[in-house]
């Protein structure tokens, strides 16, 4: 898990830094989605059924209301944490 939360906040910096802010609701719905494939006869197993899900349907339409959100909001201090401003560099 750790492994794609890394590639997602990756990828996530590349097109818009204020999407890590989403980055918990995504590690939730990783969460989720995995208790519910380790259940007994669980939805995972039939994928048509996750719409059943109230959690993880609650958490998507969560996630998808912060991406919305996040999409229209610029956070100057964020920029901060994706600029090369401590790589130093030495003109001759």
């Amino acid at each position: 898990m750790s492994g794609d939360s890394f590639f997602l906040a990756v990828f996530l910096i590349k097109y818009r830094v204020e999407y890590l802010l989403a980055l918990p609701l995504f590690a939730a719905l990783f969460t989720v989605y995995l208790w519910i494939a380790l259940k007994p006869a669980s939805s995972a197993m039939a994928p048509e059924r996750l719409f059943r899900e109230r959690g993880l349907i609650l958490i998507v339409a969560g996630l998808a209301a912060a991406l919305l959100a996040l999409s229209g909001l610029d956070l100057p201090g964020l920029a901060d944490l994706s600029s090369p401003h401590y790589i130093e560099v030495f003109s001759e």
